[in-house]
């Protein structure tokens, strides 16, 4: 399904945004090291609760501390988060970020804005929220190895590129309330957070 489709679908189905259910899954273990995460489904998709932990090349552990991945999930070099989610699963795109904002209550107008979108929503998807889906400020790393921000800012890849060195990304911060939205250089290292194949509905 076209992804812009896809969203106005979702529009039609709802009606409005900001009204959709979050609705708790099973858990999901993935067979490649037995990690298990929650899941959670929300406009039609299916994401994992956490961060990714799963150890690949181009990838690492804040501050290269074990106990990193455990509470906030592993960093990726952009290159390496694409590869990174389990069979059946996949690095969340842009579109369903959308998706996601969507139904958290964002205007249909600031879906595809870059920067700060859709305050004070940002508010909802970090720790210590009671919404069902969440995200650790886990912080990042630059591509010389300085790693930045932990516990004050959350930076989540997606899988939609936004042109040859750069794709699109998620913001939360500590500071701020609202959703942000831009480019960032393939080489920096972010968190990962996955979505369930849905097949010819995925939306890319």
């Amino acid at each position: 399904m076209n992804s812009r489709r896809a969203i106005y679908l979702l529009i039609a189905i709802s009606g409005t945004s900001g009204t959709l259910p979050a609705v708790a899954g099973e858990t999901f273990t993935d067979p490649r090291d037995r990690e298990t995460y929650g899941t959670v489904e929300i406009a039609g998709l299916r994401w994992m609760t956490e961060n990714l932990r799963f150890e690949s090349p181009t990838s690492a552990c804040y501050d290269d501390e074990p106990e990193n991945c455990d509470n906030f999930g592993r960093l990726y070099s952009w290159e390496a988060a694409l590869q990174a989610c389990p069979p059946g699963w996949h690095l969340a795109t842009d579109f369903e970020w959308q998706a996601l904002e969507l139904a958290l209550g964002m205007r249909f107008g600031e879906l595809q804005g870059t920067r700060e979108r859709g305050e004070p929503l940002g508010e909802k998807l970090k720790a210590g929220s009671d919404f069902a889906l969440t995200f650790p400020l886990a912080g990042y790393s630059d591509p010389d190895g300085l790693f930045k921000r932990k516990e004050e800012a959350a930076a989540i890849w997606t899988a939609t590129e936004a042109d040859l060195g750069h794709a699109w990304h998620r913001d939360l911060n500590a500071a701020r309330t609202g959703i942000y939205r831009s480019r960032v250089f393939k080489p920096w290292l972010l968190s990962v957070r996955c979505v369930e194949n849905r097949g010819a509905n995925d939306m890319e």
